[in-house]
């Protein structure tokens, strides 16, 4: 049988696979590089945003109608009029960001998207307050600190998986956000802090991980003000959370 990858430094699949196949000593080893693109996507003819955007060195701005522009750590907004009679434009960023800051995306309230970078390690205080049009936004793993009030006001943002590096979450993190119905909170996050889902109005599938000593309190600041909340938590863990003073009829434990 010939092996293939024997010889193999890196093999990219149709160039744009966002993996690698490499050998370490006759065995093959699956990699994910680091990708350094932001993509969002904004409504409107004007965009304005980036104030304290951290990156290790130039990003490159693609407005998504034909022109770029180049910045590097911008400590105000940077900002985009469009005259090409387009509804929504596509924004690439493409440089090594390492932190949203605090107020980056403040007030966007035409930002509908976010995919996040492998690069980010924290979003800051307020970074993504008041954008009320925002639907959707992937978290990368990379990231283990999301700041006070970071999406506090996204009316539109209906779910929001958190990944497992994530372990601060802010205050406020989420307060106001009327149409979030589905939420996964993992067990690195080791501390309650106040008002997480405050006034999160609509949110009916709240997914906990935690288990035995590690399950957080119950604090009914920062818990979800809706009585049609349930809390979906590890198999065996009721007794747990029931000494932490969450409500018992609304724990559902999860089969497996």
């Amino acid at each position: 049988m010939v092996d293939v990858f024997e010889n193999a430094v890196s093999i990219f699949i149709h160039n744009k696979d966002v993996r690698s196949i490499k050998t370490t000593d006759g065995i093959v080893v699956w990699e994910k590089p680091v990708q350094t693109t932001t993509i969002l996507v904004f409504g409107g003819d004007t965009v304005s945003f980036g104030q304290n955007l951290v990156s290790t060195g130039d990003v490159t701005v693609d407005w998504g109608d034909g022109t770029t522009e180049i910045i590097n750590n911008p400590t105000t907004n940077i900002s985009h009029i469009y005259s090409d009679g387009e509804t929504t434009h596509t924004v690439i960023l493409d440089g090594e960001i390492t932190s949203f800051g605090q107020a980056c995306f403040e007030n966007c309230t035409n930002l509908t998207n976010i995919v996040i970078p492998n690069t980010v390690t924290s979003i800051g205080v307020s970074s993504f307050y008041n954008c009320t049009n925002l639907t959707n936004i992937v978290i990368p793993n990379t990231v283990t600190s999301i700041g006070n009030s970071c999406f506090h006001g996204c009316f539109n943002l209906t779910s929001v998986v958190i990944p497992n590096s994530v372990v601060s979450l802010g205050n406020s993190c989420f307060y106001n956000c009327t149409e979030l119905r589905s939420v996964s909170i993992p067990d690195s996050v080791t501390e309650n802090t106040r008002g997480w889902f405050g006034e999160c109005t609509n949110l009916v599938d709240y997914q906990l991980h935690w288990i035995g000593n590690n399950v957080i309190p119950y604090d009914a600041q920062g818990m979800p003000n809706n009585t049609n909340t349930i809390f979906t938590i590890p198999n065996g863990s009721a007794n747990d959370y029931i000494a932490k003073d969450y409500p018992s009829d609304k724990l559902v434990e999860r089969s497996e």
